[in-house]
């Protein structure tokens, strides 16, 4: 599949070596001119040559050119930092009208940890899940401001966590992480739960994930618990990189394509930043949300 990608400058060689690794996309052309309606042009002047686009910042398209490019019958894979519904919401239902698919990013899923813990699930050696449990810490970034950059990592997580149960999820309550910037968060799913904490701190960026469940458990750690050694850096040690998680997450993409079924990362994004949002609240009154209809209210 031949793919249009609107992407910083920096980040186009991660798609070409992406594509050069998978062998099932090609990346077709490329644009970094994210904050004007330029660079967009020039990809709709080249449409004939690709069948559909991984977006970053779809914020900076104007209504026209999006519909252009949805009744062109390219289909849509948005990255973006989602901070609300409204935008997915436009988005799904132009690509919708013109029966296109439209697919949001979901890249925690599939780091090599994530597709780890999903693959126990999916072969039955872990049973049902019964506890969640994400620790993320983040780099201070020198471009975007902290709150964009936690908030992002999240609804990221959230997402996964979310992904992992498949029971609903009732109580959503959160701390925010008393001298630093962060928040610890607990969900309540039907059948388990999920403690969530992001922050950004001192060192450097760490990663935990684990799931026990009825029949086995799972747990990775990117530093093999040097960490619990530490209190509040992380200097010195060597994380693995990953190489695949982009690669993965396309795959998905042209697989839900070519199937032609239907997609459900949208409304699976737009419950993720909805329980963000609830966590945010719920840390700031000290009470706990739970969902009452189609959203949670604190109680």
């Amino acid at each position: 599949m031949r793919l249009a990608i609107i992407a910083q400058q920096e980040n186009v060689p991660l798609y070409e070596q992406a594509a050069a690794r998978s062998g099932r996309f090609e990346i077709a052309c490329a644009t970094s001119d994210l904050t004007s309606t330029n660079g967009i042009d020039q990809l709709l002047a080249q449409r004939d040559n690709f069948d559909a686009c991984v977006m970053l910042a779809p914020n900076s398209i104007s209504r026209e050119q999006i519909e252009t490019l949805a009744n062109s019958g390219k289909h849509i894979l948005v990255e973006a930092n989602y901070t609300d519904i409204t935008h997915l919401d436009k988005i799904s239902e132009i690509w919708k009208l013109a029966g296109a698919t439209c697919c949001a990013a979901q890249i925690r899923r599939f780091t090599p940890y994530a597709t780890a813990i999903r693959e126990g699930l999916d072969k039955k050696q872990l049973g049902e899940p019964g506890l969640v449990r994400i620790h993320r810490w983040l780099e201070k970034d020198q471009v975007e401001p902290p709150q964009t950059v936690l908030w992002a990592a999240t609804v990221g997580e959230i997402d996964l966590a979310c992904s992992l149960f498949d029971s609903p999820l009732e109580v959503v309550s959160a701390q925010a992480i008393t001298g630093q910037q962060g928040i610890v968060i607990h969900l309540g799913f039907q059948s388990g739960m999920a403690i969530v904490d992001c922050s950004i701190h001192a060192g450097k960026p760490f990663y935990t994930a684990s799931l026990i469940g009825s029949k086995g458990a799972a747990y990775a750690d990117d530093h093999h618990n040097t960490n619990l050694l530490m209190k509040s850096e992380t200097l010195g040690l060597n994380v693995a990189q990953d190489s695949d998680s982009l690669r993965l997450q396309i795959e998905s993409f042209v697989d839900t394509i070519k199937s032609g079924s239907d997609d459900t990362t949208i409304d699976e994004m737009k419950r993720a930043i909805r329980v963000s949002q609830s966590a945010i609240k719920s840390a700031g009154s000290g009470q706990a949300a739970k969902f009452d209809g189609d959203q949670y209210e604190l109680q």
